[in-house]
């Protein structure tokens, strides 16, 4: 009999623990419910554009980290290794070795030494080019992330306003008598957009503003390497310019 009693207890709290269990499942159900379909097929659109954009904007910033780097764009002693070549006059092998390293540090070296041939200051002034245009390419990359930054928190405040909507449309429809469960998950379900679309923004806003001081920092520290690198070439060119110069007539 005592045994009896004894088990009792652990009937009770096994079944109450079920209970438990199946109003977690069916509040998870209900959750996803509303995720999609409690604003209609306007709502449904809106959700779907933004899981999407937060796919497409992580996607972007894991592409962006990984390719704005300085080992990709500055290769470790190319710049170093290409001044000690045309030190020795070897301006072939510093085109064949920038060639093998296509960076941005080697397309500025090899741009200057092909405008090396013809003068100093259009070497410079190719490789400054090569340079802005460079960048212009780096910053339209990332300019993607901010514009889906940008349009997150729009599609999530129209989301909510959409959901606002159809919940203040049900309370007309009942003539103010609609059950206040039903109008609080209405309203839930519509800010949830806007919380959706902020997560979506805060991290893309974060990462662009640290992407941009990126490209900007590394576009600058290759325009100057590659400077220092064709440095040597850019003095033979100036010497042999000024030695065959013409001298100035004597003056009186």
């Amino acid at each position: 009999m005592q045994s009896l009693f004894g088990a009792i207890p652990v009937l009770v709290g096994t079944g109450a623990a079920g209970a438990a269990d199946a109003s977690v499942q069916q509040g998870a159900s209900d959750f996803w419910y509303l995720f999609w379909f409690g604003a209609g097929w306007f709502g449904f659109v809106i959700m779907l554009l933004l899981v999407l954009s937060s796919v497409a904007c992580l996607a972007l910033i894991l592409e962006s980290w990984l390719t704005i780097r300085r080992s990709v764009l500055i290769p470790q002693g190319l710049a170093g290794q290409c001044q000690d070549l045309l030190a020795d006059g070897d301006g072939v092998g510093a085109e064949s070795l920038c060639k093998a390293s296509p960076s941005l540090l080697g397309i500025l070296i090899l741009t200057g030494l092909r405008e090396a041939r013809h003068s100093p200051e259009a070497a410079i002034k190719a490789m400054e080019d090569a340079a802005q245009d460079h960048h212009a390419r780096l910053m339209r990359k990332i300019d993607n992330l901010n514009l889906l930054s940008s349009a997150a928190p729009m599609l999530g405040l129209l989301g909510t306003v959409w959901g606002m909507v159809i919940a203040f449309q049900r309370v007309a429809e009942t003539q103010g008598r609609a059950d206040p469960g039903q109008l609080a998950g209405g309203i839930y379900q519509a800010l949830f957009t806007t919380v959706l679309g902020l997560c979506i923004a805060i991290p893309g806003f974060i990462s662009f503003g640290l992407l941009r001081n990126r490209v900007d920092a590394l576009v600058a520290e290759a325009s100057r390497l590659a400077e220092k690198a064709t440095q040597p070439l850019r003095r033979a060119r100036l010497g042999k310019r000024v030695d065959g110069g013409t001298p100035r007539r004597a003056e009186g």
